[in-house]
């Protein structure tokens, strides 16, 4: 999807005295996608129907509908349920949240670890909402 990583990326901004000329060289790199967007690409990917989808999440089905149409914001919580109803991969995950503006998954938060921990094993919403509840963390 990038040529550059990350890390370059930073290497290249710290040397950079001049941003617009530091943004129009990395336009390409910089994320741009809608969470509308690729909602629809992922409900491509994995074949799936968005009435199911919602379904798992456990969204209320006015409101997720209005997500998937882009009339709605989702809260990154919201967004986390979406990607376990399919289920999505971590790094697909944390893609989805940046697309909804909001921080990915972190490994020193002790709910985002809870919240990666059942990414990685494919947890659905009701199960996430449970180990969250036994650690003493908000239910998504």
């Amino acid at each position: 999807m990038f040529e550059k990583s990350t890390d370059e990326l930073k290497n290249e901004l710290l040397k950079e005295n001049n941003i617009e000329h530091f943004i129009r060289k990395n336009e390409d790199e910089m994320y741009k996608v809608t969470v509308q967007e690729m909602l629809g690409t992922l409900l491509e990917k994995y074949g799936e129907k968005q009435k199911d989808i919602i379904k798992r999440s456990f969204i209320p089905a006015g409101y997720a509908y209005q997500v998937f149409e882009g009339r709605k914001n989702a809260s990154r919580d919201k967004l986390i349920r979406l990607a376990m109803a399919f289920p999505l991969s971590v790094e697909e995950t944390n893609r989805l949240i940046r697309a909804g503006g909001y921080n990915e998954l972190y490994i020193r938060n002790k709910r985002d670890v809870l919240i990666l921990y059942s990414l990685e094993n494919k947890y659905g919403v009701g199960e996430t909402n449970e180990l969250l509840y036994s650690n003493g963390e908000e239910l998504l």
